[in-house]
Order: structure tokens, then sequence, then C-alpha cells
């Protein structure tokens, strides 16, 4: 410092002195009284009055006083010249350059609602806080004080924020934290405590910016604590941010600590969206379920019966995690129709949080059907004449429309005259017969299709019937023994048989040392010795259930040579086979064979020799377009039959039969010439009518049939063209025929029917076919 400011300093002083000692200061001059207020660490403006009541007067010194101390702290020197050009001091061992002088004429002071100046500090330190004095002398003015209490004011330390259980949340970084996440339904509280300040803080709770209600509690050591509390979470309370808030001063921002707390939500609602309506058993579906409103997403699980898991699903959900969607794939089974198909949806963090909804399973299937005999009925039993009855159980879903019966697969209609009774799913048979043994079974169709039940087997014991299709006539001779079969049907068997034979004249049993039976079949070795004893073998046989009404009933005849077989007919012709179909004339009695010799028609020469134990034959190999005549015969051990004759041929390689054989044939090209002549001569004629019409002279107006026949004649050029469009038809028919190498015009040249009269020596049995009469 320069010597001259040293000493202009120390003069100041002593002025200053000297002013304390002449005036004893500012209590009797005009004073006026200010508060200030500043946070710790912040701006402070002290307020100074420096306004004069006089026009010209001006400021030419403002001293600063703290407390009751009597040296200034910071003085603004305008003694030298104008007042902007004032000059500053301050006390750097109080004030470390913190302080400024601001003179504002036109400024206004907070509550001294005038012009003045301020004392300007920054920072603000606590050992500020004092009773500070504005002095301000006037060129022309008496002095001025302003006494200002300015208050310090100390923030209090930033809040701390626990959970119920004492747990702090807060972090020193002072970045908010996230708490939780607690659960939809939980309780909720939140402690916060705030240590120190001065003046002691005003401590408050806030959510999502309100301020909410709760509880002030004053702790040891100045700790201020106060509660919030919820008793039930909502969704709304979903990231909402707490704010403990601590305050002391109206002018600065409070200190405060907040936190964001994060919840779980259970599911809002469930939905199966498919699956509602009727399955068809044995096809694949994909069924859909939807859950809403779980946080996190909701776990879906489907259940069958409420036990059974269905884990062929898969899930998805959306990007908002709010949308859970699971797709089951679900095979309909018969054994499901009527259980629940349940969807489960559930937040796994949450208790009790599940959800569910379902569809009960309306699955249709073909008809399963069971028969069953009547319970009341013993099936071992069964006889003829018993009335029995059959009950068809079905399991159908949809009800079944319509239900079949069936015997041995043969379909059974309702008829009541025949004692076949069908009601409902109950069959009854009345009054039955051994024709009803046999499978039964039942038909039940629905929408979905049909279904059989398994074959019920129907046993009736019945009395001894005759065989059908036995053989009936047995030839003998004169003490040539013939084995009689006799075979019966009986139910149930072992049966026993008895032999008799009957003529006109007597009744004699036949020895048991004559008969051999076996389970159904009896034969008796019966030979006559006389001309008597022709006649008739009569069979009884005998079971549990009784004796056999009619006895099988067998003629012994004189054994002779066979009919000839009859109505020999051609059932196949081609270029290289034959088939010829017979039908048995009378077997004499005894066993017969049945032959066929064919010869070729041109030359005599036998070609084939063919043998057969029924009148049926089949010549394959043979050559196209060859005429063949064919003898039948049947012999047994009493000679040959009379032989059968039959005329044919093979077909030509470019030949096929359409028809019966003609003996004269149109060709395609003979169709058309006379289809050409014919319409020459029609042209001809109708143009020598016409001409003879010309020359005939008109007739009197009033005959009438001269008129008529003149109409006719004028109609008759339109007859004309007809007859030229049928002949072109024709024409046109014929030219299709030679086109198609199919089609080929019968032929009456190759079979006839011929049965011999006269024999005389040839081929067969040492005869030769005389002459001949065509059938």
């Amino acid at each position: 410092m320069k010597p001259r400011n040293i000493s202009n300093l120390v003069a100041g002083h002593l002025f200053y002195l000297l002013l304390g000692v002449v005036r004893p200061a500012w209590a009797a001059d005009d004073t006026v009284y200010a508060s200030a207020t500043a946070m710790v660490q912040e701006r402070a403006r002290l307020p100074c009055d420096v306004t004069s009541s006089l026009h010209s007067d001006r400021v030419v010194l403002i001293l600063w006083y703290r407390g009751n101390a009597g040296t200034p702290i910071y003085s603004f020197d305008a003694r030298g010249g104008e007042t902007e050009s004032g000059k500053h001091w301050s006390d750097e061992r109080l004030l470390e350059r913190r302080a400024y002088f601001q003179l504002l004429p036109s400024n206004s002071w907070g509550v001294m609602k005038s012009p003045g100046a301020y004392l300007e500090i920054y920072p603000v330190q606590d050992r500020d806080e004092a009773k500070y004095r504005c002095r301000v002398d006037y060129l022309l003015s008496p002095t001025k004080n302003t006494i200002i209490n300015f208050t310090v004011v100390i923030p209090p330390n930033k809040p701390e924020i626990f959970n119920e259980t004492g747990h702090l949340l807060t972090t020193e970084s002072g970045a908010a934290a996230i708490i939780g996440p607690y659960n939809e339904g939980d309780p909720l509280m939140l402690l916060c405590k705030v240590l120190g300040g001065r003046p002691p803080p005003k401590v408050e709770w806030y959510m999502n910016g309100k301020e909410r209600r709760s509880e002030v509690t004053q702790q040891a050591g100045g700790v201020i604590q106060i509660t919030t509390s919820i008793a039930h979470l909502r969704r709304n309370h979903l990231h909402a941010i707490f704010e403990c808030r601590a305050s002391n001063f109206n002018g600065s921002t409070p200190v405060s600590s907040s936190i964001t707390l994060d919840m779980n939500f259970q599911p809002v609602n469930v939905s199966v969206i498919s699956g509602s309506g009727s399955l068809s058993a044995n096809t694949d579906y994909e069924l859909v379920c939807k859950a809403w409103g779980s946080r996190p997403s909701a776990v879906i699980t489907w259940w069958k019966g409420g036990t059974q898991p269905l884990n062929d699903a898969v899930m998805t959900t959306t990007s908002d995690g709010n949308v859970t969607t699971s797709i089951l794939k679900y095979r309909a089974e018969m054994t499901d129709n009527g259980k629940y198909l349940t969807c489960r949806a559930e937040n796994k963090l949450i208790a009790h949080s599940s959800k569910e909804d379902g569809v009960k399973l309306n699955i249709h299937y073909k008809p399963v059907v069971t028969l069953q005999m009547g319970s009341t009925l013993d099936p071992g039993s069964i006889k003829e004449g018993d009335d029995v009855y059959f009950e068809c159980h079905i399991n159908a879903n949809p009800d079944v429309y319509q239900v079949k019966w069936y015997h041995n697969g043969s379909p059974l209609q309702k008829h009541s005259s025949q004692g076949i009774i069908i009601q409902n799913q109950t069959l009854v048979l009345q009054k039955i017969s051994r024709d009803s043994a046999g499978l039964y079974t039942c038909r039940a169709i629905n929408l979905e299709g049909d279904g059989e039940s398994q074959p019920v087997n129907l046993k009736v014991m019945y009395k001894p019937y005759c065989k059908r299709h036995s053989k009936t006539i047995y030839g003998t001779a004169l003490h040539e023994p013939a084995s009689v079969m006799c075979e019966v049907e009986a139910s149930p068997g072992p049966v026993r048989f008895r032999w008799t034979f009957n003529n006109t004249s007597e009744h004699l049993p036949i020895p048991a040392s004559a008969v051999t039976s076996k389970e159904m079949t009896s034969i008796a070795s019966y030979a006559p010795k006389s001309h008597l004893d022709y006649g008739t073998l009569l069979c009884w046989a005998f079971n549990s259930v009784g004796k056999q009404s009619v006895p099988c009933a067998f003629t012994i005849i004189a054994a002779g040579p066979p009919d000839p077989p009859k109505n020999c007919t051609i059932t196949n012709q081609t270029t290289d086979t034959i088939e010829v179909d017979c039908v048995p004339g009378f077997d004499g009695g005894l066993a017969q064979t049945f032959y066929m010799e064919v010869y070729d028609s041109n030359t005599g020469t036998l070609r084939r020799n063919l043998s057969s134990v029924e009148p049926q034959f089949l010549l394959t190999g043979l050559k196209p377009g060859i005429a063949f005549i064919m003898v039948t015969y049947a012999s047994n051990a009493k000679g040959p039959s009379t032989p059968f004759k039959l005329e044919t041929f093979t077909l030509k390689v470019a030949e096929k039969r359409t028809g019966p054989p003609t003996f004269f044939a149109i060709t395609p090209v003979m169709g058309l010439l006379i289809g050409i002549v014919l319409a020459l001569v029609l042209t001809g004629l109708v143009m020598m009518v016409m001409m003879k019409m010309r020359r005939t002279p008109p007739d009197p107006p009033n005959n009438g049939p001269r008129e008529e026949a003149k109409g006719d004649l004028e109609n008759l050029p339109l007859n004309v063209e007809v007859l030229g469009a049928r002949v072109k038809e024709s024409l046109s028919a014929l030219e299709a025929e030679e086109s198609n190498p199919d089609i080929i015009p019968h032929k009456n040249d190759g079979i006839s029917y011929t049965d011999y009269e006269g024999l005389r020596e040839g081929p067969i049995g040492g005869t030769t076919y005389d002459s001949a009469i065509t059938v």
C-alpha cells in the first residue's frame, strides 16, 4: 500500500472516530429498521435507505457497521466528487471480499417500499448472522441510519427414507431409488428422517407432486421423523414417486429425497376365445386363451378335468407384457366329452393370484355300440319257438338318428307278421326257428358317422332236419348194395339215427349192422333182392330237443343210364377260347360223369376230348376262324346217355362279336350302293309323277276330291326333301360304321342246336349219328 493511501485511511478513521465522539451517532438521527434473511452459501442483500427529502441533496458517505462495534466493516466515500465515482472499502478479515455495496437509488427494497441501495454478501456464511447498521451522510440533509436484522438460515440435511422394517431406501448419490416390487393389495409404510437445520425445518410427504397426509414425530438428537402409509396398494400406485421434502426458508429450494414404487399385478382377466363349440373326436384343434393385466406377464397353463395338465402349448406376450396368449394343440378324444378344459393364468410372484376360464368340452364322435342279449335270457338254452330279444347300447354325441339291425351281415326289417319287432334300440324275435340262429349286430348312425356293435351269436337248439340238397334217388341193381347217405342238421349234437324201408306192401326196419353213423351223418348199406325191394328208405334222427318231425326219404330205383345234359349254351366265345355250360339231366340213380368231344366241322377230325364232374367245359388254345361240332353226353356205371350236339366256331382275328350270329351280313360298301340305288329310284318316281300332273287338265272348281289331290301333289316336293334327308342320314351311318373297325356286322354262320334221332356206328359207344332234327 502506498504511503498516501495509508495516510488517507488513517485520516478517515480518525474522522469517523471524531464523528462518533462529537455526535452520539445514530441515536438522535432518523433511523429506519429492516430485516434480511439468506440461506448459508447463498446470496444475501442487506438494504440501506439512501433517500433524501431535498431535491438537490446527494450522498457523500456511507458506513456499514456490524453489531455494536464502533468501527465500520464497509464504507462508500463520495466526498471527493460525484456519487457514482465513490470509493469502496471493506474489512477483509470479516468479509473476505465477499461483500460489495450497490447504490441503486431507483430500486425498491422489499419492505422499505422506497428507492435505496444494498450491501450484497456472497456466499453467506453462518457467522454472518448479526445486526447491521447502514449510516448515510448527505451533503445537505442530516445523517440517516438503517438497522438491519440479518438472519442466516442453515438448511437441514438431506432426508433419508426407510421402509417399515427400518431398511434405508435412499442412496448416497441422491438418485431416485426404485423400491419393491410390492404386490397388488400389499400395505406400504414409508418413514422419512431429517436431521439439522436452523430454524427447524418443515418436513412433508408428497406422492406424484401432491401432499400426503402424514404423521410427524420429534426424536432425540434433533431428528424429525415423518411417516406415511397406504393400507392396500392399487394399480394406480405403480411407478408412483414418493418424495420427502424438508424446508426452513420460503425463499429457498427444499431439500428432498424420493423413491419410485415398483409393483406386481395379478391377472385382471383370462378368457378362452375358442373351443366353445362342438369338436369332432380324433381331430386336431388349436385352442386360444388370453390373459390381461398381469405384471410381470402371466404364465398360462391348460388343464383337462381340473387335474390333468396339457403341455403342448405355445405362449407369447405383447411388447408391453400386458397380454399373454397361449395356443394349445389339442386332439379331441371321445372320452373328453363333458369334461372341463381350463385355462389358468397366474402371476408366479403373487400367491393365490391365479384366475381361470374354461369350457365344457362338447366332443362329437361316432356311435360306440355294444350289443347284449336280453338279461333274462339264458343263451345256452334257447330253442325253436322261444322269444328272444337283443338290446343295443349306444354311446354317441350327437344323438343317433337311425339304428339298423343285421343278421349274418344282412339287414333286418321290421315284420310283425314274421315275428321281427324293432322298437327304439331293442330287437325282438318271436317264435324263432333254426334259421334265426347266427350272428346279430346293430349299427347306429349320427352326424359324425356310424358305429357297429360286436357280433352276438344266437344259438338255437332244434330237432334234426334233413340237410338241404342231399341226394334223394339212388339206383342199384338186384343184389348190388347201395350206400345211402342220410345227413341232418341239428342243435345240439350228437344225434341218433333210425332207418326203415317202406314200399307199397310193407314197412321194415333196417338192422343196425347195416348202418354206420358218425355225428350228423348216417350211411345205410341196402341191396335189393327182388323187384319188391325197390321203394323208399326213411331215416329219422334224435337229439336232446326231440325226434325229427319229418324223416329223410330216399328212393331206391333200378339203376340205368343217365339222361343227356340240357340247355347247353356258349357263355364265352373269342378267337381262341370257347366256354360251354350245360344243365345236368337225371343221373339214372348213379354217379355220373360228363364228356365233351370236339370235332372239326370241315374234316371231322377229333380235336379235343374232355371230361368233368359238372357239365361245364372250357376250351382254350383254339385256332381263330375254325368251325367245330361239340358232342356232349353223360355216363354212369350203366352206360352213356344220348348225346347232345352243338355247332360253333372261333372268331376271326379282326372280328368281334357284338350280338347273336347271323348268316347274312350287309357290308358298309354294299349298304352304300343300296342307298344310292334307292335314292335314284325315288327321284325317278317323283319326276314321273310331276310330269303327269303337268299334263292333267284342271278340275272344275267345285270338285273337292280333285282339289285335295292337287294339294297333296303340291306338298310332294317337301316329302321328297324329307326322303332325301333320310337317305343322307343312312349314308352317314354307313360311313360311320365303315370308319369304325370295332362295329362288326352280325353273321348267322356259327351255331345250331341238333338232337339226333337215329344212331349208326360211329366214334361214341360204337354208334354214329344218322339224322338230326334242328331245334
